[in-house]
């Protein structure tokens, strides 16, 4: 099956997908939320949903998600589809999906770093729950690689919103993520 991916001159190439440990990329994460001006006060690192309580200023948030590697989509015809593949989601907690504040999040995250140029790739849950199987949260690779150009887009995939980042554009994605779900 032929994978396709960006390398580091921002070319399309021949190459198959890295992956990366789930830890490795909770801490990519995490990172980004630090350099974004916030102070991990508790980082929980268990079960599908992850769960980070931070400060910035006066101010506390939490940040649940579920995170994992962009991947090819599994079409051969389709090459420049990406992927992550999400169970489908039970939870006790249904505000999560519809938070009643700017101060508590909750998003599927993609982390797709080839040739060393880190990425992280959002979706909106409430659009990918409540089914009977699987969902994938599909991305383009011209997605990935105009956010690798630029830092940041937001944009439609598939018919569903995406946002794709670099690290320093996390701040922006949050308060457009907010003005997204809260107009929903």
């Amino acid at each position: 099956m032929p994978v396709i991916n960006i390398n580091r001159n921002l070319e399309i190439v021949n190459e198959p997908d890295k992956r990366h440990n789930p830890n490795f990329i909770f801490m990519e994460f995490l990172d980004m939320v630090s350099k974004s001006g916030f102070k991990i006060i508790e980082a929980k690192n268990k079960g599908m949903i992850k769960h980070i309580i931070a400060s910035k200023g006066d101010k506390g948030y939490d940040f649940f998600f579920v995170i994992r590697n962009v991947s090819h989509a599994g079409w051969s015809e389709k090459p420049h589809i990406k992927r992550i593949q999400v169970q489908n989601l039970s939870i006790e907690k249904p505000e999560l999906f519809k938070p009643k504040n700017n101060k508590t999040y909750f998003f599927f995250v993609g982390y797709y770093n080839f040739d060393n140029n880190p990425l992280f790739v959002f979706w909106d849950p409430g659009r990918y729950t409540s089914h009977k199987t699987n969902r994938s949260c599909y991305v383009f690779l011209n997605t990935l690689e105009m956010a690798y150009r630029s830092g940041y887009i937001d944009t439609v995939n598939s018919n569903r919103k995406v946002w794709a980042i670099t690290q320093k554009n996390f701040i922006k994605f949050l308060n457009n993520y907010y003005s997204i779900i809260d107009s929903n």
